[in-house]
């Protein structure tokens, strides 16, 4: 089915450049340096994200769920790594900005597959669009994260 596949592969395209995109660091070193293990978690989440878009065509509905089901407990994984960072006073509300998104996009990830698995384009578009405005606020959370922290801003 072409419509929930490429509703899947426009909110996996806003999912990839938010984890490829989400590095921060702290003002303190010891968040920075802690905060690069999860960075790489994220960038590696990212890449992978990259990689399922570049396959979603070619796969069946039910492939592409099951594909997109591996990633649910990544996410959760990262929302609680970012959970434990101890982020200076300066940039706790966009780090817990940046995690709470993450979590919720797991549940926006659910309703997505769900349509998916179901064809129903109706419920998979509608997941979309709030996983979208979600990603594009967490987006901008970490982009504030990675500035304050100094960190090269990805491509």
């Amino acid at each position: 089915m072409h419509g929930p596949d490429r509703i899947a592969r426009r909110a996996l395209a806003v999912l990839s450049a938010l984890f490829v995109a989400a590095g921060c660091g702290g003002s303190g070193g010891d968040f920075k340096a802690r905060y690069r293990g999860i960075y790489s978690e994220q960038r590696q989440l990212g890449l992978d994200l990259v990689s399922e878009l570049r396959r979603a065509g070619s796969e069946t509905d039910a492939q592409l769920a099951a594909h997109l089901q591996a990633f649910q407990p990544r996410l959760a994984r990262l929302s609680s790594s970012l959970a434990g960072l101890g982020a200076p006073t300066s940039l706790r509300s966009d780090l817990d900005r940046l995690r709470n998104a993450l979590h919720s996009e797991a549940s926006d990830l659910s309703a997505l597959i769900g349509g998916v698995r179901t064809h129903d384009a109706l419920r998979a578009r509608s997941a979309t669009v709030i996983l979208l405005d979600e990603a594009a606020g967490a987006k901008s959370a970490a982009d504030r994260l990675r500035a304050a922290a100094g960190l090269p801003a990805s491509p």
